[in-house]
């Protein structure tokens, strides 16, 4: 005992040369040499963070944009509707999931190719001339192309795509995608006519030259009914004949307002009478409905009523630049001269502001998501039937990923914690924001995120006026 006494008694002294005082204490290293508190069991990665692709567009930038300047094949920070629907989703997962978002890009800025390539990056890592070139190469030279394949086949470019990508058929034989986020379909938008024609005449539009014809004739056919039998044992109706044609006409004119004076005797007459003014407060009733139509609301009819009308005068329409619909408007029988793109809302407005036969459009093919978008910023369209059915956007993944089915249920834990609050509403009223009136796409989270944090990235950003997209 004696022998560990001096022992124990230097064991408390270097116990008592530290201290305990949060202050002096670190920042806790968690197990990968990261500083976030663990959520929870992390699937296996190789030791490595997801490579998610994002697409870079010169358009619609509300659903996805990459800031400019960034470097190629760096860490970018995307914003917009897409990736606050991803950063939601990946906060609803079951355990922590490391990712990084990285621009498809070239280096001066562009899009290093279409939504299909992109896609492939995922696949294969490879864009599918190069893709062609190992493949053919291994066929031809094993020996030669060996070293070629495993270079270029060695790896995938991205682990992920995020954005607006929509989900078809030939695009799910090659990767994975997650349930759908937004409204699916394919959209027919047309301008509006506007029917200005609200001249001094407008009085005579309620009723067609046919019934203001026949009511005419019926005026002058009741008068000469009630002549007959009033002249006879009516002292109103006699005297000259100049007399009679004027009572008549008089008496028979005056019941649209309900103000004749003369006296009627005879008991036929007066069931004339009866049903003739019933017949009249229908016509007067109705005349002043349809009147009151046109002066105050106005009459709005599209310029288009079908997809028939559009190839039998063979007109232009618009798709979405790099989008399937090009292909869905080819199978409709449109002759690719009469086909024009479009990356924008303001490429598309001007394109129908043109007008077809001066190099614009007289109809436009894209998806929902974006149409909305469209319309939410230009009144002047509409959309028409019929609706071509699609899947909606959703995130890609490689064939056969664990990620799909968790990331498909945190979809679904999103879509059902915020659809009871998707609703327009006019963010200016609460932001004040000196910059131009733009459009810009919200997801409502306010049980993961916030409604009030969702709305302020957008604001950040300079738009104004906010608008819900409803997830499905």
């Amino acid at each position: 005992m004696d022998n560990l006494t001096p022992l124990f008694s230097r064991l408390l002294i270097n116990v008592t040369e530290y201290s305990t005082s949060k202050s002096n204490l670190g920042t806790i290293i968690w197990p990968g040499d990261s500083q976030v508190v663990p959520k929870g069991w992390e699937i296996p990665t190789n030791g490595k963070r997801l490579k998610i692709g994002v697409p870079v567009k010169n358009g619609f930038n509300e659903f996805v944009k990459v800031p400019p300047g960034t470097i190629p094949n760096s860490i970018v920070t995307p914003f917009g509707y897409c990736i606050d629907v991803f950063n939601a989703v990946m906060e609803a997962m079951p355990y922590a999931v490391s990712y990084d978002f990285y621009a498809f890009e070239k280096p001066d800025g562009e899009m290093a190719g279409d939504y299909n390539e992109l896609i492939n990056q995922v696949f294969y890592g490879v864009s599918p001339f190069e893709f062609a070139l190992a493949f053919t190469l291994l066929i031809i030279r094993p020996s030669v192309a060996f070293l070629i394949n495993n270079t270029i086949l060695a790896e995938q470019n991205y682990d992920a795509v995020v954005g607006d990508v929509c989900i078809v058929a030939n695009r799910s034989s090659y990767v994975d995608f997650t349930l759908p986020f937004t409204e699916s379909g394919v959209v027919m938008v047309v301008p509006i006519r506007r029917d200005l024609n609200k001249n001094a005449w407008v009085f005579l539009k309620p009723l067609t030259w046919d019934l203001w014809i026949t009511s005419g004739c019926f005026f002058v056919f009741i008068g000469f009914i009630i002549w007959v039998l009033e002249h006879r044992v009516n002292e109103d109706f006699r005297g000259p004949p100049s007399n009679h044609i004027g009572t008549s006409y008089w008496f028979s004119f005056s019941t649209m307002t309900f103000s004749q004076r003369e006296r009627v005797v005879s008991n036929l007459a007066r069931f004339v009478v009866v049903i003739w003014c019933f017949v009249v407060l229908i016509l007067t009733q109705s005349y002043t409905a349809s009147l009151a139509s046109l002066l105050t609301v106005q009459q709005l009819q599209p310029t288009v009523t079908d997809i028939n009308e559009l190839l039998r005068k063979k007109e232009n329409v618009g798709y979405h630049d790099g989008s399937f619909v090009q292909g869905i408007i080819q199978r409709l029988g449109f002759d690719p001269s009469n086909m024009k793109n479009f990356n924008s809302t303001d490429d598309l407005n001007e394109l129908f502001t043109k007008g077809s036969a001066n190099g614009g459009i007289a109809a436009a093919f894209d998806e929902i998501p974006y149409m909305k978008l469209f319309l939410a910023k230009y009144c002047n369209y509409t959309t028409l039937e019929p609706t071509f059915k699609t899947d909606g956007f959703g995130f890609v993944f490689p064939k056969g990923s664990p990620l799909v089915a968790d990331v498909s249920r945190a979809v679904l834990t999103v879509i059902e914690d915020t659809s009871c609050s998707t609703q327009a509403f006019d963010a200016a009223s609460q932001f004040p924001v000196s910059s131009k009136e733009q459009i810009s796409l919200v997801a409502l989270r306010p049980s993961i995120t916030g409604m009030q944090t969702s709305c302020k990235i957008h604001v950040e950003h300079g738009y104004q006026n906010v608008i819900v997209l409803p997830f499905l």
